[in-house]
Parts: C-alpha cells; sequence; structure tokens
C-alpha cells in the first residue's frame, strides 16, 4: 500500500523570535535576526529574561496579528533531554533548567495565535531536544497550538544549529516546501543530530503521546 502523504498547510509574514537564554550564552537570536535581514526576510527579536516575556510577546503577537500577520514563532533557548528526570513532571526549555517551565506550557498561548492563523502556525525551536514543544498539543482545554513545528531531537551543537537554522530560513524564504526546507537544513547538522518537522495532523493519527514522539517512540 502506497504511503499517504498530507500536505503541510502553513502560512507566516515574518519571524518572531524570542531568544531566552543565559547571560554567557552566545546571542545566537541577535545573529539569526540580523541574517535574516541580509536576505530580506521581515523578522522581529525579542529578548526574553523570563517565563512572563515569553508569555507577554505572544500574547502580544497575537493581538498584533491584525496589523503585523502571522509570524513564524522560532524560539532559541536550551531544552533538557527527556531521557534524564521524572517524564511524567514534563521537559522542560530554558537558560535555567533546574527552574525551567515545560514546553507543554506553551500550548494556551500558542493556540491564540494559531486561530488567527487559520491553524496554519509554524513553530521553530532552536533548542536542544526542541520537539519537546509538542508536548503543547496535549496542554489543556484549548485548540491546537499550531499547524507544523520543526525542532530538534537530539542535542546539537551551536555551530550546526546556527548553520542548518540559515539554511531552513533561507529556503522558506524561497518559497520551497516545507518538508524539503527542513530536509535541506537537517543535511547541515552533524552525525547523530537530528532536525524534524512535526505535523500535527500526523501526530494525531499515530495516536502517540507527545512524549512518546519526542524521544522518538511510536505506536
Amino acid at each position: 500500500m502506497n504511503a499517504v502523504v498530507y500536505p503541510v498547510p502553513v502560512g507566516f509574514d515574518y519571524v518572531l523570535i524570542l531568544e531566552w537564554l543565559g547571560e554567557d550564552d552566545v546571542r545566537t537570536g541577535v545573529q539569526l535576526h540580523e541574517f535574516l535581514q541580509t536576505i530580506g526576510f521581515r523578522a522581529e527579536f525579542v529578548v526574553c529574561k523570563s517565563w512572563e516575556d515569553i508569555e507577554q510577546a505572544l500574547i502580544a503577537a497575537r493581538n498584533a496579528a491584525d496589523g503585523e500577520g502571522i509570524p513564524i514563532v522560532h524560539i532559541e533557548t536550551h531544552g533538557a533531554n527527556p531521557w534524564v528526570g521524572d517524564a511524567d513532571a514534563g521537559v522542560e526549555f530554558g537558560p535555567d533548567l533546574d527552574s525551567a517551565p515545560v514546553w507543554a506550557r506553551l500550548g494556551p498561548l500558542l493556540a491564540p495565535l494559531n486561530v488567527r492563523a487559520g491553524f496554519r502556525l509554524l513553530v521553530v525551536s532552536a533548542a536542544c531536544w526542541g520537539s519537546g514543544v509538542i508536548a503543547a498539543i496535549d496542554a489543556g482545554d484549548h485548540p491546537a497550538p499550531f499547524a507544523c513545528a520543526v525542532g530538534l531531537r537530539t542535542k546539537v551543537t551551536e555551530g550546526r544549529l546556527r548553520a542548518a537554522m540559515r539554511e531552513l530560513y533561507r529556503r522558506l524564504r524561497d518559497d520551497t516546501p516545507l518538508v524539503e526546507c527542513v530536509a535541506s537544513a537537517q543535511r547541515e547538522l552533524g552525525a547523530g543530530e537530528e532536525l524534524r518537522l512535526e505535523v500535527i495532523v500526523e501526530l494525531a493519527m499515530r495516536g502517540c503521546s507527545p512524549l512518546c514522539t519526542v524521544v522518538g517512540v511510536y505506536c
């Protein structure tokens, strides 16, 4: 039987870069913002110092959608290894993983923006184990938080991740299909580093929990 290939319906007008890093980290969000300007990709850059800053930035993007359009929500941060710790507690993200929120908390914030986007919102998690963002799907009684998410299912080196993100947006800027954009970005990564496109309709059809999908275990 032939595999069924589902379309990847995303729509965007600009990139919203949310940089939530530690004081000693390289400012990768700044670097991405500067790169996007060189290729003519409209972007907004927000430095976040706390979970509340992430929250406020996403609410502001939703409220400004009529005038500014729909963003790609791009998060520059750190992510915890889903294989370590208490799986039932959720997978954390942020510069201080000892006191970090879990990816699931993004669900109620992304859902209204996805509704405004006509259920075509794209989220990019530029973080080790960034595919943890799909846990936002099960984060309460709200609409789907995005149509698609791009994130790492592994840890990744800073330089390789930067190269992959630049390639991803270079191809998106050229109107390349999203599946091909992710495949091209994957080729910029090193051995054992994996970037994946998660499509919400496919996740639903697998019937897997978000954590199972993050660690690569399928029903």
